[in-house]
């Protein structure tokens, strides 16, 4: 799953999302933290491409921290000193206004051990795919509420 929603990121043009990037997006929203971290986790392992980086930080890693930082800011900065490829995307996490104070000190503690620093034009593309992906997202989700109010109107006539 995390190859080939790299793979997708990677070959996908702006303004498009493909069905691995749906999925991620979902898994954000809808699933565990222990998933999502499992999941930055392996997408980092795998990685080959600031690109691919910058995906990971600023799409699960990013909603981890934001609606769960206070839990898992440790196992970030255990899983950051083990490995310099994962302490590189941390780079990428941009939304640092809707992480606490407290996760936001620590992840840029970390983040002032870089010496080599994600492309940002990787970061930007990545940014704009993720808001891509929220975008189709949200259309899809209005679009079932329409879809049931519709199933519901009819059931109560």
């Amino acid at each position: 799953m995390a190859q080939a929603w790299l793979r997708e990121v990677e070959e996908t043009q702006l303004d498009s999302v493909g069905e691995w990037s749906e999925g991620i997006t979902a898994m954000n929203f809808f699933c565990p933290p222990e998933m999502q971290w499992n999941f930055a986790r392996i997408a980092t392992n795998l990685a080959q491409t600031d690109l691919q980086l910058a995906a990971i930080a600023v799409g699960p890693l990013q909603h981890l921290l934001v609606h769960a930082g206070e839990d898992w800011i440790g196992s970030v900065e255990s899983k950051a000193l083990e490995s310099d490829k994962f302490r590189r995307m941390l780079d990428g996490v941009y939304g640092t206004e809707s992480i606490s104070s407290s996760v936001l000190d620590r992840l840029d503690d970390l983040r002032d051990q870089l010496s080599d620093y994600l492309d940002d034009a990787a970061i930007e593309r990545a940014q704009q795919h993720r808001i891509d992906c929220e975008r189709g997202s949200l259309a899809r989700l209005k679009e079932i509420q329409r879809r049931r109010a519709v199933e519901r109107s009819g059931l109560d006539e």
